[in-house]
């Protein structure tokens, strides 16, 4: 079955080796909680549901080693399935943490994006990435938020189904049908497979269980740095909780008002920028696999990828290497930057060959970074969230919208932009509806060359966050915090540890 458009994570060195209830109780319950207060009773639903919440607030965490010699911790807590109903059904969180390698300022919660990605591992295998000068200072909390990872899982697919998902996309009317009807099938896989929990992973919510880890992490505000979809993720939590928000970095932002399709449109000319950015480089090079100037070789690689539509490229000892693989797998690269550009020169190398063969060991560590879980979150939280119509005709329409701006990748993500047309959860605010209450200035990074989430959306984000500032980093690749950029990481360092925010627009350029 086909999902939508997977947002990836930042970190291309784990692929080679991510219900509204309207703040119900908040004003019920302080931001500092003490280990001995008790809440008021009554017999009326309200103050009982309050005592429950209270209750959540109050657990204690119990931190043991997250595997043999490892440096970080892990540990989980619980949160009500719905907010609404605290008695009932419970969601188990995951978190791990890694300590401040110095003097100890505060914590930091982080969320990697995706959605579906898993702070949890990433603070164990891939906090090396983030500023050394922050981690210093700050304990790094990793959070899987619900639906994702360690922490009650959503699933969508069979391991079947997701083993045997098509090579290609459609190009006849008995594909094309054959696809929407695979679409149709996703959310009735989830209730089916995870009961309950389809009307229940939304950001809102993930927002409200950020804020009984702050409580029982005994912080009087949290402290969060959130990259690609843990942007949306954090400026939910500021609308929601605006006087416990201490210091916010949001980078890679996603547009908070845009829904699947505008998305998928923006992606689609991201992508396209970031691939063109490759091909300049390629034809300066002798190992170049096509000949003339940049634009010729964007040209020869998107007639060579239809290709593989139409007849996916052999793999000696292993599976044919399909459309779907493959694209997938160049976005993956180019959400890597300039680090990702020597293995997309490989996959040009392979379709200009046809040959998959080389791939195999890149394609078998893909494989097994994007499992069931972080598809299945990836489809569930963004239909939730961002519910977009889909159809046929829609998508075929938006393929020829986005033809002439993304020649490459309209194809794909036209395709993908339907995945939630038929999802029968919604929150019923609009993502955008993000009031302003009360939060300190936001740090908002954005990349002029991000493929994933373009420059575009930070400046949208600023528009919902007032006093917000954006540091432009003129690089290329999703995410800047991850980069080893001296000049961002300097920056965010200043901010976190000393509370000194850049002037509004402040450029890095990388090296």
């Amino acid at each position: 079955m086909r999902a939508p458009h997977l947002s990836t994570q930042s970190r291309f060195s784990r692929l080679a080796a991510a219900t509204t209830v309207a703040a119900l109780f908040a004003a019920l319950v302080p931001a500092v909680i003490p280990a001995t207060a008790a809440p008021e009773t009554s017999a009326s639903p309200t103050a009982r549901q309050a005592a429950a919440e209270f209750a959540f607030r109050t657990q204690k965490l119990h931190w043991k080693p997250c595997s043999e010699g490892s440096t970080a911790d892990c540990a989980s807590f619980k949160v009500p399935l719905d907010y609404a109903n605290p008695t009932g059904p419970r969601l188990r969180i995951a978190i791990s943490r890694q300590k401040a390698t110095g003097e100890k300022l505060g914590s930091i919660v982080f969320d990697p994006g995706g959605p579906g990605g898993s702070g949890a591992e990433f603070i164990q295998t891939g906090i090396a990435a983030l500023p050394a000068g922050i981690r210093a200072s700050f304990d790094f909390i990793g959070l899987d938020p619900r639906g994702v990872g360690r922490s009650t899982q959503i699933t969508c697919f069979t391991q079947a189904t997701f083993d045997n998902q098509p090579k290609s996309l459609p190009t006849n009317l008995e594909t094309k049908r054959a696809f929407v009807k695979e679409v149709q099938a996703v959310a009735p896989e989830c209730e089916r497979l995870s009961p309950g929990m389809i009307a229940h992973v939304g950001t809102r919510d993930a927002a409200r269980d950020m804020d009984i880890l702050r409580s029982i992490l005994r912080e009087r505000k949290l402290n969060y740095l959130g990259i690609s979809y843990g942007t949306y993720l954090g400026a939910v939590y500021s609308s929601l909780f605006g006087d416990r928000v201490g210091r916010f970095v949001l980078d890679a932002n996603m547009d908070p008002d845009a829904r699947m399709s505008e998305l998928g449109k923006a992606q689609a000319s991201g992508f396209q920028d970031s691939l063109q950015r490759w091909a300049d480089n390629c034809a300066t090079t002798t190992q170049c696999p096509f000949g003339g100037d940049g634009k010729q070789v964007v040209a020869s690689f998107t007639r060579k990828l239809r290709k593989v539509n139409t007849t996916p490229m052999p793999v000696t000892g292993g599976t044919d290497l399909g459309y779907q693989e493959t694209i997938q797998l160049v976005q993956l690269l180019l959400a890597q930057g300039p680090d990702g550009w020597p293995v997309v020169d490989l996959v040009a190398v392979a379709m200009k060959s046809h040959d998959g063969t080389d791939l195999q060991g890149i394609r078998l560590a893909v494989k097994a970074a994007i499992n069931i879980n972080l598809i299945s979150a990836n489809t569930a939280i963004n239909c939730f969230d961002r519910p977009s119509p889909g159809s046929q005709a829609l998508a075929l329409k938006r393929i020829r919208a986005w033809q002439t701006a993304a020649p490459t990748f309209a194809f794909s993500m036209g395709w993908g932009s339907i995945g939630c047309g038929w999802w029968p959860a919604r929150d019923p605010q609009a993502p955008g509806d993000l009031p302003f209450s009360g939060a300190p200035p936001i740090l908002l990074v954005g990349g002029t060359h991000d493929p994933n989430t373009p420059l575009p959306g930070t400046y949208a984000m600023q528009e919902k966050l007032p006093g917000s500032r954006v540091l432009v980093w003129d690089g290329d690749g999703h995410g800047a915090s991850t980069k080893g950029d001296v000049c961002v990481n300097n920056t965010l360092t200043r901010f976190f540890v000393k509370g000194k925010l850049p002037a509004d627009g402040k450029r890095c350029t990388a090296a």
